[in-house]
């Protein structure tokens, strides 16, 4: 009978082998893998400037609207386009790698000035009417106008358009 219960003791003493192994392990609790020192709060309402590149972002008093047959709000359109432009500032790259080939003696570049005249229709979409710019620079308009028509969109409104000028401006340094 014994040699028959071999195999259910030998599954017994193995079970409570390893319930004596667990319970006496030592009692050494594990170290927390994050410091639990106090950590001084900072202030949440720090307001931080954001990176914007080599742009000078338009300010709501900058944007001459046109038309606003739409009845958009222009001070969240202002902030939108804030959004938008702070991500136009590679665009001017090339046209500043070329402007330092040819300035090599001056210490500076002459930033780039533009107005933009933009129109949002209904749907939300952007169109470029016209590009006035300080430059010579065509590819830097296209680039723009191209950018602007394949990304920027905007809330639908019922009916109606608006028209509106904005004056982005990128600097020659960062």
């Amino acid at each position: 009978m014994f040699f028959r219960n071999l195999f259910g003791i030998f599954i017994i003493m193995l079970f409570l082998a390893m319930v004596a192994g667990v319970l006496l392990m030592p009692r050494n609790p594990y170290k927390t893998p994050v410091d639990v020192r106090q950590v001084e709060v900072e202030d949440v309402h720090k307001v931080e400037t954001p990176f914007v590149g080599r742009m000078i972002l338009p300010e709501v008093s900058d944007i001459e609207v046109l038309d606003n047959s739409a009845g958009r709000d222009m001070e969240q359109m202002a902030r939108f386009l804030q959004g938008r432009a702070a991500g136009l500032h590679w665009l001017a790259n090339e046209h500043f790698k070329k402007a330092w080939r040819n300035y090599r003696k001056r210490t500076t570049v002459p930033d780039v000035h533009a107005r933009l005249i933009l129109s949002v229709d209904s749907l939300g979409i952007f169109q470029v009417d016209s590009i006035m710019s300080d430059t010579d620079d065509l590819e830097l308009g296209k680039r723009l106008q191209d950018h602007i028509k394949k990304y920027w969109r905007y809330r639908r409104s019922t009916s109606g358009k608006t028209d509106f000028i904005v004056p982005f401006i990128w600097t020659s340094k960062y």
